[in-house]
């Protein structure tokens, strides 16, 4: 018998085949590869064209130091024709707040003398404010420097066995929300899964699912652990905290993300209040979005300051429309979380202290607690300095001892002429020694439980010379409100009574307190922005940081060689402008002073910040402390409310 195999050309046929396949999937994903690089590189340059617009049409001038001249131009053969021919800049990325690239990470090591040294960063045209890539992007043998190509190119084939999300969004649906994963690029079907912590169990919300688009439902607000795996067993995980525009229906601690490294991230809890609403602007809700397009992700944090809104029940608030938006923020009450992650000292074992020498030892450790322990029962506030050395800012503690008279809290003013023994004293119930102790233990003991407390956004409007308020003549925190409490007999003491008494008129829960700030809050607060750059640095006369230097960051009048955007020597409505905003708080450098608990000898309660009328330089600090009569009425001197 004869037997039958394969030919010799049908094998030639075969091989000849296989190789050609083998090459087009080869191909195929180095194109994909080469064409995301390209597209990657275009997005950054349109976000880019979009924060130099902006930044153009606020200061007059391209966010540029460094003068590119390298010769011959990289890109020399694709110049935009009106290109300036000796006007390129290097792009100096710090100026856009929160900006996020695919490429240009060699901008901070490029200087004057090493420009061509590196290669991985943008430069932009003096004239046509054209922007290139120096490194370019290859492709099929062309390079590309730019987004100003004739036709977008598009990624025309994948390889089988790539898992990837374009974007992850989410949207209100009643009580809970819709979450959406959009242009899934996925191999036969995959399976869909969340959880609420890292170490949870997984809820399985799809399977074998094959559109492009998928969206499923949670209850609740949350940080979401979202899994997705293919038929190959490709898996890609995503982080999404979906908190924009969700009503807060209980007091409660919810997790957010504290601090991102790349795609690694610490969390930490905030206290939410019932009633509020959570921001839905980015930038205002801790919005942070990992494990889709670059060009998607977000990476927002609590450290970005976490805002809410006291809405009415009846009312909503479209946060896609800027006129919305704006009548939401001149309407509706707002505070920011402010973290206080050691509010009490402690030793070794973490055990409560008397003793003064362990502050120290938590100041080394980059520790900065509100309160010390005087007893069991009792606290006294840990007030703070705030200076420069070299550039360095150095954070310590202020002396004080359980008798000193100097800054203090909490404290009864003994003066019987201007202070709490004088007929000023009119509150109800009136001001004791005993009153602010318990105060102020129970402002240390909520904050120790929960490891931050709410601060309005803005200077309290809406004082009165009367004591006694109703619920539709209460005091506001909003924006665009006349500041000032010009008028009489509206003293520190009708601060005092207003704020104390805003936590019921505002109908916010039972277990909170409304208070004035006490100085180891406003401590506090200025401990959380320490490392917030100046404006304007200047570290002969001024500093580096923001609670050293505000020029240009708040109402300070007219300072010399900056533009402060208020041009009257007077206090300007509450929020007049965003550059008078850190960690989304507005006006805590100058405007007008706010009153603090915090007191001065048997005299004096102390007020913070500065005002509109302090071009001087010492005076130009958030932390600042100067002190008056509290029974002094004036229209340079207002007040902070916060929540606990």
């Amino acid at each position: 018998k004869t037997k039958k195999g394969i030919t010799l050309i049908t094998l030639i046929v075969a091989v000849s085949i296989m190789i050609i396949i083998s090459g087009l999937l080869i191909y195929n994903a180095r194109t994909g590869i080469k064409v995301r690089n390209f597209n990657m590189m275009k997005n950054d340059i349109d976000l880019l064209d979009d924060k130099v617009s902006a930044y153009y049409m606020k200061y007059g001038a391209l966010p540029v130091e460094i003068k590119y001249n390298v010769s011959p131009l990289p890109f020399e053969s694709v110049k935009n024709p009106n290109d300036s021919a000796d006007g390129y800049y290097v792009l100096d990325l710090k100026a856009f707040e929160g900006l996020t690239l695919n490429y240009g990470t060699d901008y901070d090591k490029v200087t004057e003398d090493t420009v061509a040294d590196y290669n991985d960063y943008y430069v932009i045209n003096e004239q046509s404010h054209q922007i290139y890539y120096v490194k370019g992007i290859e492709m099929d043998g062309v390079m590309y420097y730019t987004n100003d190509i004739a036709e977008e190119v598009t990624l025309q084939s994948v390889p089988e066995n790539e898992l990837s999300i374009e974007n992850c969004t989410y949207r209100k649906n009643g009580t809970g929300f819709e979450i959406t994963l959009e242009n899934v690029i996925f191999s036969g079907s995959y399976n869909v899964k969340y959880r609420e912590a890292k170490d949870s169990t997984y809820t399985e919300v799809g399977n074998n699912i094959t559109f492009d688009d998928y969206t499923f439902n949670v209850n609740k607000y949350g940080l979401y652990y979202i899994q997705i795996q293919d038929e190959k067993g490709k898996t890609k995980e995503i982080i999404n905290s979906v908190y924009a525009n969700a009503t807060i229906n209980a007091d409660e601690k919810v997790t957010m993300v504290k601090t991102l490294e790349d795609t690694t991230i610490t969390t930490e809890e905030v206290y939410l209040m019932k009633g509020f609403t959570i921001s839905g602007l980015d930038g205002e809700c801790a919005q942070t979005l990992l494990g889709v397009s670059p060009e998607n992700e977000k990476k927002g944090s609590i450290d970005d300051g976490v805002v809410i809104y006291l809405i009415d029940d009846s009312a909503t608030v479209n946060w896609n429309d800027a006129t919305e938006v704006q009548t939401a923020q001149q309407q509706y009450d707002q505070f920011v979380w402010v973290p206080v992650p050691d509010p009490i000292a402690v030793d070794v074992n973490n055990d409560k202290v008397v003793n003064e020498t362990d502050i120290d030892l938590m100041i080394e450790q980059d520790r900065y607690p509100m309160a010390i322990a005087t007893d069991n029962i009792n606290y006294r506030g840990i007030l703070y300095d705030f200076n420069e050395n070299e550039g360095i800012l150095i954070i310590s503690d202020k002396s004080w001892s359980s008798t000193s008279t100097n800054y203090r809290e909490p404290a009864y003013l003994e003066n019987s002429s201007y202070a709490d023994k004088s007929i000023y004293n009119n509150t109800d119930p009136k001001i004791t020694k005993e009153l602010l102790q318990s105060e102020f233990n129970t402002m240390v003991n909520k904050i120790s439980s929960n490891k931050g407390f709410w601060v309005g956004r803005y200077e309290t409007s809406n004082m009165t010379s009367n004591i006694a308020q109703d619920k539709t003549n209460k005091i506001k925190i909003v924006r665009g409100a006349t500041t000032g409490v010009s008028g009489n007999n509206i003293n520190w003491y009708r601060m005092y009574t207003q704020q104390k008494a805003y936590r019921n008129l505002a109908e916010i829960s039972s277990t909170r307190i409304s208070s004035m700030i006490w100085g180891s809050q406003w401590d506090q607060i200025m401990i959380w922005m320490r490392n917030v750059p100046s404006e304007y640095t200047d570290t002969t006369y001024r500093g580096n940081y923001y609670v050293t230097n505000a020029v240009g960051m708040g109402n300070y009048g007219r300072i010399n060689g900056v533009n402060d955007g208020w041009s009257n020597i007077s206090p300007a409505p509450t929020g007049y402008q965003d550059s008078y905003k850190v960690k989304n708080v507005f006006d805590l450098a100058g405007n007008i002073y706010d009153w603090t608990l915090e007191a001065d000898d048997i005299y004096f309660r102390i007020l913070r910040g500065g005002d509109s009328s302090n071009a001087v330089t010492n005076n130009t600090r958030p932390e600042y402390r100067n002190y008056s009569y509290p029974s002094n009425s004036g229209s340079d001197n207002g007040s902070r409310l916060v929540i606990y």
